[in-house]
């Protein structure tokens, strides 16, 4: 064959390939510049659709609905620093990594609406009403630490101290140390039916972690162990008692998947499906953790995520949270989407930064040196 045509016909699929890199390219870069609007819509998530799961009897929900219009958003409580008594604690210590504060970073909500707020530095809990007025300062012990706490369907609290899990039942004024064998606890979950769920960093072969749960007199019902945290080592409760569990499947880093068993309580029924957080093309996961349930049953997931690049300050002004919420009964999910998280490294984990009440009200609380503020997220009647 000639020579001469051999090489034309090399140098015409050469170029060919060429300009279809260059398109693929061009896309690529008009899919980037257009993150954010991804990123809002909510409408688009690379994970596969039902007949693509392993187990084609269960119902898969990666399908997101943004529901924001549809909730009025307000400010329910703006809190100074201060000495006086309703005013919380703030303080500055010196570490290996520089100066950091410690500032109030959790809270919870009775079934009343009522406003918890942990002050470490005060070792006190103070309680607002849901207008914002100031109700209460309980007191804590002022020889241990406040790491964590939470408040059941009784209004009974739990806290977690450097070593021991307290107990202050809501017609008593102190509390009581009801486990005192623990490690090094980093936060607590407590049911709405008085269940308590304890988080152990250390104290055990090979750095495992270690979640152990207790009823509400602090007798030991289960432990689990393993050697990295998610949040599937907790078993949830809804309000009525059934037992929510999430069981991580697969090792894909990027895209998280959950396989969610509902028991119901007293009754041989379990309802499963698989979950799949949304996740748009190029994002990857910053905070992902149950904040609750309402009255419905539905369950509410807290999930933050940001673009994956090299600069993570631009990764972090980028960065998003929402709440899904998930309806097992119609098998669908609606998200709403939250103002820009503060996480100013603290001592809890900043999912005890949102909650929900029985109401399906969302809560969110904003933490800086200047102030907190709560953040209500109600729906539009």
């Amino acid at each position: 064959m000639n020579k001469k045509i051999i090489f034309s016909c090399i140098t015409i699929i050469f170029l060919i390939t060429c300009v279809f890199v260059s398109v693929k390219g061009l896309h690529a870069i008009s899919n980037f510049k257009n993150s954010d609007e991804i990123i809002s819509s909510e409408n688009k998530n690379p994970v596969p659709e039902t007949e693509n799961h392993e187990d084609k009897n269960l119902k898969v929900l990666n399908k997101v609905n943004d529901k924001s219009s549809d909730y009025k958003k307000e400010v329910i409580l703006e809190l100074s620093y201060g000495k006086e008594e309703h005013n919380l604690g703030i303080e500055k210590r010196n570490t290996d990594a520089g100066e950091v504060f410690d500032i109030p970073q959790a809270m919870d909500v009775d079934k009343n609406g009522n406003i918890y707020i942990a002050d470490p530095v005060n070792k006190a809990i103070k309680v607002y009403s849901k207008e914002g007025k100031y109700l209460e300062k309980i007191e804590f012990n002022k020889n241990d630490i406040l790491r964590d706490f939470g408040v059941d369907s009784l209004g009974d609290i739990f806290i977690i101290g450097e070593k021991k899990l307290y107990k202050k039942n809501f017609n008593e004024s102190s509390f009581e140390d009801i486990v005192n064998d623990l490690s090094e606890p980093y936060e607590v979950v407590v049911s709405w039916n008085g269940n308590v769920s304890v988080l152990d960093f250390s104290g055990l072969p090979d750095d495992n972690l270690r979640v152990r749960k207790f009823d509400s007199n602090g007798k030991l019902l289960e432990k689990v162990e393993q050697n990295n945290f998610d949040f599937s080592m907790y078993e949830y409760e809804d309000l009525k008692g059934n037992k929510i569990s999430f069981s991580k499947e697969g090792d894909n880093f990027l895209y998280s998947q959950y396989k969610v068993s509902i028991n119901a309580f007293n009754l041989d029924q379990i309802q499963e499906f698989i979950y799949y957080p949304h996740l748009p093309d190029g994002y990857f996961y910053t905070m992902l953790d149950i904040i609750g349930c309402d009255e419905n049953d539905d369950i509410y997931m807290v999930r933050s995520i940001a673009p994956d690049i090299e600069d993570s300050v631009e990764a972090y002004k980028r960065e998003e949270t929402w709440v899904d919420i998930i309806n097992p009964g119609k098998g669908e999910i609606n998200s709403v989407k939250l103002e820009k998280r503060k996480d100013y490294g603290g001592i809890y984990r900043t999912n005890h930064m949102y909650k929900v009440d029985t109401k399906g009200n969302i809560y969110q609380m904003q933490s800086d040196t200047e102030k907190v503020r709560i953040i209500k997220y109600s729906i539009n009647e």
